[in-house]
């Protein structure tokens, strides 16, 4: 297991985490895996990332991961999703308004209906790594 300790937002910004996490397959296939050899996991905010490293690596060529794991994926960071309404006032922990500043941050000037930033909207019809997700009944980002 290898737990990447990528910059945050706002110290950083989506194009500049997501090249460090694409730096750390990169570092694993010149070590010899394959991408048949590796999973990649993410939680919450991870988990969108996790989700729009995997595009961009299958958009650029680089191929896909044998896997992926979503724990409560931040899929969309554009407040669009109806469970970011319904759920309000049943979640435990979060609230867009706090999640709404970071979303700024990390996407620095992108809309936030970018795939890029929000990989909920990215085109999965060119295929994608099988992937479990799992989140709660009456959180937020269901």
């Amino acid at each position: 297991i290898i737990a990447i300790d990528y910059t945050v937002a706002p110290d950083s910004y989506w194009a500049k985490i997501q090249n460090q996490t694409i730096n750390v397959f990169n570092a694993l296939l010149a070590s010899g895996y394959s991408m048949n050899d590796i999973a990649i996991i993410g939680d919450s905010a991870g988990g969108g990332l996790a989700l729009n490293t995997v595009l961009a690596m299958r958009d650029s060529g680089m191929g896909m991961p044998a896997a992926v794991v979503l724990l409560s994926p931040w899929a969309d960071i554009s407040d669009r999703g109806d469970t970011m309404h319904t759920l309000v006032d049943s979640e435990p922990i979060i609230g867009y308004k706090m999640l709404h500043n970071s979303a700024l941050a990390y996407a620095r000037g992108t809309v936030l209906t970018d795939a890029n930033v929000s990989p909920i909207y990215g085109d999965y019809t060119k295929g994608f790594s099988p992937t479990l997700i799992t989140a709660g009944t009456k959180e937020m980002l269901l």
